[in-house]
């Protein structure tokens, strides 16, 4: 069985799926390939189908209601229930359909789908003293999710300022909120604590307001300069 993650919540990073498939076949005709695809569905092309065993994404992350995803198998796979009751979603999940979160999750995906990816290109000012993003090697990375270097700036100081101003940006994942100590991203990044907590999340979505970006991002660079003073570099 191999378990991949198609794009990292944190950093944005895109695994090259269609290649390790490859890879993974080329070890093991008889693997089993399952692919999160939580952050990538309905904004990056999609990968290869036809080899995956599964292939999951959640439906909040195309803007319908939390509450409901998709789960694709492959015909033929046997599956064992989480929960045993009436036998309803093919005895896999039972339990009644919510029909209003179907369709709902079915206009979202259309309406995500029907938007143009852009990258937001994070605009340079004069002196070129703002924060960048945090890359890795030449590899792939979403246009909807970025992680900001802010040192010596604080993260979540930042993060407060910026909400006063209506502009929200996350100091880590959803997923991991509630964990204490270094992100086992931020550490295979090579960071250390301090460093750490010298990042921001940027997260948009497709068809977002350009305009309303590029001020959001005007606000944070800022507030940003203003917060320096107070931090050692």
């Amino acid at each position: 069985v191999v378990v991949l993650e198609w794009v990292n919540n944190e950093v944005g990073f895109v695994q090259p799926i269609d290649s390790i498939i490859l890879e993974a076949l080329a070890q093991n005709p008889r693997v089993h390939i399952f692919v999160d695809g939580a952050q990538g569905a309905g904004k990056l092309p999609m990968p290869a189908m036809a080899p995956l065993a599964c292939f999951s994404f959640s439906g909040h992350k195309v803007g319908s209601p939390v509450g409901i995803g998709v789960l694709m198998v492959q015909p033929g796979l046997k599956t064992l229930p989480l929960s045993l009751g009436g036998g309803q979603e093919r005895g896999w999940r039972p339990g009644t359909v919510p029909l209003p979160l179907v369709r709902a999750l079915d206009g979202a995906l259309k309406r995500t789908l029907s938007q143009d990816a852009s990258m937001f290109a994070f605009p340079a000012f004069d002196d070129g003293d703002c924060p960048g993003p945090v890359r890795r090697g030449d590899g792939e990375y979403s246009p909807y999710i970025t992680m900001l270097d802010l040192a010596p700036v604080e993260g979540e100081v930042l993060q407060h300022h910026l909400e006063e101003k209506g502009i929200f940006l996350g100091a880590g994942s959803a997923c991991s909120a509630s964990k204490k100590g270094l992100s086992p991203i931020h550490k295979a990044l090579g960071m250390d604590s301090r460093r750490s907590r010298c990042t921001l999340r940027w997260s948009s979505a497709p068809g977002q307001d350009e305009e309303v970006l590029h001020q959001a991002w005007h606000e944070l660079v800022l507030q940003w300069r203003e917060l320096k003073r107070f931090f050692r570099g």
